[in-house]
């Protein structure tokens, strides 16, 4: 009677599950479609300027970052259904947000300071605009592949996502009596490696040189008030206030530079985007002064600054807190020396000083030969693989020279990965049972100190013996030791540098 009682029970508890179970099989996808279908509809096809629709489901990530990036003020279009979040909804950041809102917005130039008299008008571009920087915004966008950062220096962390184009913004300060040599050679070497955009800061009324046939035009930008006087103190804020009021809310990194500097583009762009562009940081070779100035520089114990001549680097958050005191730095100076002051104001309003780090000696380069001519003259040197920026090189000629080194160390980086991609291509072929093709024979051979057999005593291949500064040697026409010539000396070392 037990058993019969249970069945009627087991066949509902049964029917219940198989119901519930061929209900979601045929229901929950009917649903699930209709809500996507209800948000594009909502959204009114995709935006332009990032990743496109949200069709590919690879790319979905990529498209919601296109479409906020492609939005006024990178701000997410909301749904029908949902409401506006108000500030006080935000959990006790209302303040702040509200604050940040207003300051995106254009902001007045400061008060004009007492000591040098009215603050310059904005001053304006004397190339114009860069028809690359056209080209950009007509393909829609911000920037080049159009923006997806998420503010922690790298992007998005999906596959597909393309970097963006304005990232990095360099501000080169300049005279006109040197637009025509080193500014010039600057914009045709290190220039053309920066993520993001070069522009050449000098005084009232100058002109960009003459450039070659089918050359761009040199990016100057003439600052109003502004003369080529040295110190250039007042020429290095109003060049940071131009940043503030025109890039911004567009680059995430900005630099001030000298023209007489070289920078190593993507090498920069890879320790940047290791970083957090929303936190303050102020980036540079950390200095105290000369022997001469310490104690006079008006430095408390545990201050510091930035070296102007390797270059100062500026988080966009650094620039948000302190130009618009610019006007108060630039009544309060302590020294004649530009750098200096302007680590104080960073200091001051922008809550943070120069970073100390040992290893900023090394990435922002500084030539300290005791007989230094104004150029970095030996670059076999380990300290130029490892920094970022090198700083003197003033006559083109030298900017020229170090350029041209970089680019050969570059073909050798690369011939090195065809090789290996030659020798993979080799194995490949091999474990596949293919036939290997005669390039790969030949680029694609694994070195090997066993490939020679000799078959007697004087097929034997006698062997030198290095060190860093003598050769010893058993051929019969060579003497047993010897010194090691220049050129022997310089191969060895660059051999030892890229081990």
């Amino acid at each position: 009677m037990a058993a019969r009682s249970r069945r009627p029970w087991l066949s509902v508890v049964l029917g219940l599950v198989l119901g519930f179970t061929v209900a979601s099989w045929l229901i929950a996808p009917k649903v699930v479609e209709l809500s996507e279908r209800k948000r594009r509809g909502g959204h009114g096809g995709s935006l332009s300027g990032g990743g496109g629709g949200g069709g590919d489901g690879g790319n979905n990530l990529c498209a919601f970052y296109g479409r906020v990036a492609g939005l006024p003020g990178g701000k997410r279009q909301l749904r029908p259904e949902e409401p506006a979040v108000t500030a006080a909804g935000l959990g006790g950041t209302g303040g702040r947000h509200r604050r940040w809102e207003k300051e995106r917005e254009p902001r007045p130039p400061p008060a004009p300071p007492a000591a040098d008299g009215p603050v310059p008008s904005l001053p304006v571009a004397a190339a114009g605009r860069d028809p690359q920087e056209e080209d950009e915004e007509e393909e829609g966008g911000a920037g080049r592949h159009g923006s997806s950062h998420n503010g922690s220096g790298d992007y998005a962390g999906t596959p597909g996502c393309a970097k963006t184009r304005h990232f990095l913004y360099v501000g080169v300060m300049t005279a006109q009596k040197y637009l025509g040599s080193r500014a010039l050679a600057a914009q045709r070497t290190w220039a053309r490696s920066i993520s993001g955009r070069v522009e050449f800061f000098s005084s009232e009324g100058s002109v960009p040189p003459p450039g070659l046939k089918g050359e761009q035009p040199l990016p100057v930008v003439a600052l109003s008030g502004v003369d080529d006087s040295y110190p250039p103190q007042k020429k290095s804020f109003m060049m940071l206030k131009y940043m503030y009021d025109h890039y911004l809310d567009t680059y995430e990194w900005f630099m001030r530079a000298d023209d007489d500097v070289y920078i190593k583009g993507e090498k920069l762009e890879e320790f940047l985007r290791s970083l957090n562009s929303s936190k303050p940081l102020y980036l540079g070779q950390t200095g105290l002064g000369n022997t001469e100035e310490l104690g006079k520089l008006g430095l408390e114990p545990g201050e510091n600054f930035c070296m102007g001549g390797p270059g100062m680097i500026f988080s966009r958050e650094v620039l948000r807190r302190m130009v618009p005191h610019i006007g108060e730095c630039l009544q309060e100076m302590y020294t004649t020396h530009e750098d200096v002051e302007v680590g104080r104001c960073v200091r001051r309003f922008g809550g943070t000083q120069c970073v100390w780090s040992y290893e900023m000696q090394q990435l922002f380069h500084e030539n300290y030969e005791r007989n230094r001519k104004g150029y970095i003259q030996d670059l076999h040197n380990s300290k130029i693989h490892t920094a970022i920026t090198l700083h003197p090189n003033k006559r083109p000629a030298y900017q020229y020279r170090l350029h041209n080194y970089i680019l050969t160390r570059k073909i050798s980086e690369l011939r090195y990965r065809t090789i290996q991609l030659h020798r993979e291509s080799a194995l490949m072929s091999k474990l596949g049972n293919d036939e290997i093709s005669k390039e790969d024979q030949l680029l694609g051979m694994t070195p090997s100190f066993s490939r020679f057999q000799p078959r007697d005593r004087n097929e034997v291949i006698e062997w030198d013996f290095l060190t860093g500064k003598l050769l010893y040697s058993i051929a019969e026409n060579q003497p047993p030791r010897q010194n090691i010539n220049n050129i022997q000396r310089a191969a060895l070392d660059d051999t030892v540098m890229q081990i």
